[in-house]
């Protein structure tokens, strides 16, 4: 999260505004995308033509022809209750570049922000888009608009039944199978379309569409924040808790309208939300499009290329050695971004800490931690135990 938060500000985003568009999908296409990666890339797409061909449109308005636009996108599955929710963090330089003249460099022009009416129609074009998609994919009838039949059940069925329950907050498996989740604090929490909407959202169908947050051109720190927001992992290990009688309470970040705090989950639950939220193989989480795009010809000359990041200089000669520009953030300048906390400053001295060595003899380093007064031997591990096995219930004679 945090080094892909870096790369972005430090590589990929020029200093221009950036704004953030979120699509969100109907339950049923949470399923089919999330199972499907072709699915995935190809709502993604469509999804982006239709923001950028309003930002170029946008642009015309204002007198400035043959614009481009560009975005780095981060694919999001899960929700906020561990459950199987794709959606898309788009983060979408608000404006277009264009190239005044056939040599020079290309430059940016912001363009106003999008009114609700610019939204709701921009909805209703993905919308429409998706349906057509679905249709040729033979995902839907276009005669009825009823479901086929689903293939991924048939192609792996067990998965299938955990990325169906995550979707539905389910259990898929055990004598519970088919009942929600346990919860504190609420029953059953109120669907999201009867709430009433943010403030530069709209909804309709299931989907919904935000694109009111905007980073100004300058603010590269709150770009950086918001970056690690996008990138963010589907777990959040300071909220997950083992109850004393084995089960599983994860606390959710915001409580929900009828008040519930918590989720229950016994072992096995755990394991199949977990699994619905690994993404499928060979479907890229982070992409990028338009001018951000790899092979974009107008890449090289907009994306920032610092010589030598100032977390180096910070660091000094030890941390930064064999460190260039472009080449992975170490983990004390990742601690410095994130925290504001420059863990190689001697609290003592204030000069640089260094690594001068790296000891891996056991007697020495027993002697050493003996010679400081610290514990040398590894704490006592727990027994293993068989993970939790499913109970399935057959009819007599079955």
């Amino acid at each position: 999260m945090a080094e892909t938060a870096a790369h972005l500000v430090d590589h990929v985003l020029p200093h221009v505004p950036v704004r953030q568009w979120v699509l969100t999908l109907p339950m049923a296409l949470r399923y089919r995308a999330g199972f499907d990666p072709a699915l995935s890339s190809a709502i993604l797409e469509l999804f982006l033509r239709t923001v950028f061909g309003w930002l170029r449109r946008k642009a015309r308005e204002e007198g400035v022809a043959d614009g481009r636009a560009g975005a780095v996108t981060v694919i999001q599955r899960a929700g906020g209750s561990l459950n199987a929710n794709l959606h898309y963090h788009s983060l979408v330089l608000d404006g277009v570049y264009v190239r005044r003249d056939p040599g020079s460099k290309p430059s940016f022009h912001a363009t106003a922000p999008p009114s609700q009416s610019d939204l709701a129609d921009m909805l209703t074009t993905v919308r429409v888009g998706i349906r057509r998609l679905l249709e040729r994919r033979g995902l839907i009838r276009s005669e009825t608009g009823g479901d086929e039949a689903d293939p991924h059940a048939e192609e792996a069925p067990l998965l299938a039944a955990c990325y169906a329950a995550s979707v539905q907050g389910t259990v898929a498996m055990g004598p519970k199978a088919g009942h929600y989740v346990g919860r504190l604090g609420g029953e059953l929490a109120a669907l999201p379309d009867s709430m009433p909407p943010p403030a530069s959202c709209v909804r309709a169908e299931g989907y919904s569409l935000h694109a009111g947050v905007r980073v100004a051109a300058g603010d590269r720190q709150r770009l950086e924040k918001l970056c690690r927001y996008v990138a963010r992992p589907a777990l959040a290990l300071d909220r997950l808790q083992e109850l004393a009688d084995g089960r599983f309470a994860y606390r959710l970040r915001h409580a929900w309208s009828d008040g519930t705090e918590t989720l229950i989950f016994e072992p096995g639950t755990l394991i199949e939300k977990l699994v619905a939220l690994v993404p499928r193989p060979n479907g890229h989480l982070t992409r990028f499009h338009g001018v951000l795009a790899p092979r974009s010809p107008w890449r090289a000359e907009i994306v920032p290329r610092p010589a030598v990041s100032d977390e180096v200089a910070q660091t000094g000669a030890g941390e930064g050695r064999g460190q260039r520009a472009g080449k992975r953030p170490s983990w004390a300048m990742l601690l410095s971004r994130v925290f504001s906390v420059d863990i190689l400053e001697c609290p003592g001295c204030g000069s640089r800490r260094q690594v001068i060595a790296v000891v891996m003899d056991p007697s020495v380093v027993r002697a050493i931690l003996e010679a400081r007064g610290l514990p040398a031997e590894s704490p006592a591990r727990s027994p293993a135990r068989p993970p939790p096995q499913p109970v399935f219930d057959f009819p007599d004679g079955a």
